[in-house]
């Protein structure tokens, strides 16, 4: 937890750090100094965190986006952070929103980022496997659908059965 641009903290946290951990930056949104740029993030990666998310802005977009950690953040700010402390380590924080616990799973893509909370980590990841496969099976149709469509055969149902199902209901 950490603000007005003020990065001690991250750095703290980067050098406490473990292998696999991902490291949460509460910094409330923070538009006037950036966070972080590609020297703290090739100390992340050197000490094996798994990606850093930041409610604030970061710099050095070249050199982030040549390393292999995931650095998510609001934006790009060119001017430097402050280093004043202590902030906090380890504790319960709001990221973006957010209430991210220590434990929590942090997972992210291209699409953003999602925090499970420690306690639904296995119903989350079963309702998880359960959208792909659904998902798996809805390419496979769209697929089948253009196979139909390109070969002037009869074509397949298209829409997925709750689709109709509330279609008819109406």
């Amino acid at each position: 937890d950490t603000e007005d641009g003020d990065n001690f903290p991250i750095h703290v946290a980067i050098y406490q750090g473990k292998p696999g951990y991902v490291l949460v930056v509460a910094g409330k949104g923070y538009t006037e100094r950036c966070y972080m740029g590609d020297l703290m993030g090739s100390a992340a990666e050197a000490v094996g965190l798994s990606g850093i998310i930041i409610d604030g802005y970061v710099r050095d977009k070249v050199g982030l986006s040549q390393l292999s950690i995931p650095i998510y953040a609001k934006g790009l700010m060119q001017r430097s952070p402050a280093k004043r402390g202590p902030g906090e380590i380890n504790t319960v924080v709001t990221c973006a929103g957010v209430k991210v616990t220590p434990g929590d799973l942090i997972v992210g893509d291209y699409d953003g980022v999602t925090v499970v909370p420690r306690d639904r980590i296995e119903e989350v990841l079963a309702a998880a496997e359960k959208k792909d496969a659904y998902e798996a099976k809805r390419r496979e149709t769209i697929a089948e659908y253009v196979k139909c469509k390109n070969e002037q055969k009869p074509l397949p149902d298209l829409a997925p059965a709750w689709v109709t199902e509330m279609i008819t209901k109406k």
